[in-house]
Formats: structure tokens, sequence, C-alpha cells
């Protein structure tokens, strides 16, 4: 190989970390996402989150709750008022959660395979 090629391949060698995160390679840290469980209903109904993010679930009502998938894929235990559950999201999909005791609570968990955009409040 000749010296400046050699030159340029370490060049580039070592500035492959910064030409990946100038690209896009690098993933965001994950980030922090709550649902609460309030008047008998999940908010919000739809939540959009990435792979490695955390989801908290809290209820506020006085009746006791759950996050549950409806195929038991993932279940929280039963979470009297004030008390809070979190999971990990681990893979991309689409799905819809219950509450085990009111199966009409219904809310959609959606995890993009690349990070939502963060919403703005005006």
């Amino acid at each position: 190989m000749s010296r400046p090629a050699a030159r340029t391949m370490w060049r580039l060698v070592a500035f492959a970390p910064f030409l990946a995160a100038c690209a896009g390679g690098d993933r965001p840290p994950p980030r922090h996402h709550t649902v609460e469980i309030r008047d008998m209903a999940f908010h919000p109904a739809e939540l959009r989150v990435a792979p490695g993010d955390t989801v908290t679930w809290t209820n506020r009502d006085f009746v006791p709750h759950t996050a549950t998938a409806p195929d038991s894929a993932w279940t929280s235990p039963p979470l009297a008022k004030g008390e809070s559950w979190q999971m990990v999201v681990r893979a991309p999909g689409r799905g819809t959660y219950i509450c085990a005791y009111h199966p009409t609570m219904r809310a959609t968990l959606v995890a993009l395979a690349t990070p939502p955009v963060p919403e703005i409040d005006p």
C-alpha cells in the first residue's frame, strides 16, 4: 500500500466514530415515558416509543388496575392507587394492552424501529 493510501486509511479509521455519529449511526439514548391510569382509562391512549425506552404506568384511580398484553406476554402486578410499574420495551411492534380487571380499558403501545420525534407542547 502506498504511503498516501495508508494515511487515508488511518484517517478513516480514526474518524469512523465521528463519521458514524454525523451520519446518524448512533441511536439516541433511551427515553422514559409515563402512562397515567385515571378515570378508568390509560392516558395517553396511544404511546409511541422506541426499543430500549422505559414505560412507567402509575395508577391514579381508587380501584386496582393492571397493564396487561392480551396474550399475557407481559403484565404488571395489580397496582393500587399511587403505585407504579415499569417495563423496558425490547422490540419494535404495535399492540393493544388492557387492564386485566377491567378489559374495556384499552390502550396502544407502538414501538417504532426508529425513535419517535418528541412532541412539543404549545
